[in-house]
């Protein structure tokens, strides 16, 4: 998997209202799905050695673009 598609499947893991019929729902979701997400990434990479961190970082701005 490419970052993106790695940042796309964590966002979506994290999504529950993306189904919603209301706009405001869905946006509010999409919103609160890539913070959960950049949260999830971040505690990812502390747990990683060093070299491994700047994956991560590149993951968390994936997440960030979308």
């Amino acid at each position: 998997m490419t970052k993106e598609e790695i940042a796309k499947d964590l966002v979506k893991k994290f999504n529950s209202g993306s189904n919603s019929t209301s706009q405001s729902i869905k946006a509010m979701s999409d919103m609160f799905s890539k913070e959960h997400a950049i949260i999830c990434a971040k505690e990812i990479k502390e747990r990683m050695p060093f070299n491994q961190q700047g994956y991560w970082d590149d993951i968390i701005k994936e997440i960030e673009k979308l």
